[in-house]
């Protein structure tokens, strides 16, 4: 029978394989598994602002003020005027972006072939389903 300590256990030791294994296929491209996070949902909604990618990608506010600076200080974003809330900035992503998110989308394609390697649709969708429940029973 398995204990919630070795489930929580096995969930976190294996959100960290993950982790480190998404880290070291970035690495090529100077981008971190965050950053692309941040950049391929800027890249779906340009415009909106730091507090509303926060919301969205539920993460604290200044995390994601950090990722943000890293990222427009390697040229992948800048951010723009707030034509809603002056005291805002609207967050855009850069050419050098949407020239190499259609390669960071191909790579998470090749990422996710391997880390599913072996692994059934049916056990994919039980495996969703039993991760989604324990996320709604944090709330």
């Amino acid at each position: 029978m398995i204990t919630i300590n070795t489930l929580a256990y096995d969930i976190c030791y294996t959100a960290r394989k993950i982790y480190q294994f998404l880290t070291k296929e970035f690495k090529k491209f100077d981008i971190t598994p965050e950053q692309f996070i941040v950049l391929t949902t800027l890249f779906e909604q340009e415009g909106i602002s730091q507090m509303d990618l926060a919301l969205k990608l539920d993460k604290d506010k200044n995390i994601v003020k950090a990722i943000i600076d890293n990222l427009e200080k390697k040229g992948f974003l800048f951010k723009g005027e707030n034509k809603i809330d002056k005291r805002a900035c609207s967050l855009f992503v850069t050419e050098k972006s949407k020239k190499i998110i259609p390669i960071l989308r191909e790579c998470e394609k090749d990422i996710i072939n391997t880390l599913m390697w072996n692994i059934t649709l049916e056990e994919s969708k039980v495996s969703s389903a039993i991760l989604s429940k324990i996320r709604e029973n944090t709330k």
